[in-house]
């Protein structure tokens, strides 16, 4: 049995009995090539993309008979979303929230900024010494509790 992905365009879906009593579908597409499904959460799926592309994946037995065995929307959704992204849209929403554009960009400046600080003092009180990771835990949050200091008492 061959499993491959291919995109149909469906015609129409019909709901078939076998002689067993066993309920399946089957599809046709836009060429003529019929498919069947027996799975009722996939033909759900389908029933919303009658004349319109969706990607699946089929499997073919030895007789021919081909059977959808998975169905791929969301994949063709994001494509769509893809072939439609329109950067001069995004453009117009940074300047629309441009404002919150700049306070983010300089509240991150300053984290990293101040990150950077703690990061040289801890360097500077540690040095080349080995020490357990309690320890430097510590000494790390000292050295940032001494920067959040430094910044309050310039702020006044």
């Amino acid at each position: 049995m061959e499993n491959k992905e291919t995109t149909l365009n469906i015609k129409q879906i019909d709901a078939v009995t076998t002689k067993a009593g066993r309920e399946f579908w089957s599809i046709e597409d836009k060429t003529g090539e019929k498919f069947s499904c027996f799975e009722k959460s996939l033909i759900e799926k389908l029933q919303n993309k009658i004349n319109q592309e969706v990607k699946v994946q089929i499997a073919i037995n030895d007789q021919g008979f081909k059977n959808i065995r998975k169905v791929f929307i969301e994949d063709l959704n994001k494509i769509e979303q893809i072939k439609s992204f329109n950067p001069a849209e995004t453009e117009k929403e940074k300047e629309t929230n441009g404002e919150i554009n700049i306070l983010e960009a300089k509240r991150s400046k300053e984290i990293s900024i101040y990150t950077s600080y703690v990061k040289d003092l801890f360097i500077a009180t540690v040095g080349t010494e080995i020490l357990d990771f309690q320890t430097r835990k510590a000494i790390m949050k000292e050295c940032a509790d001494l920067i959040k200091q430094a910044k309050e008492s310039l702020k006044e």
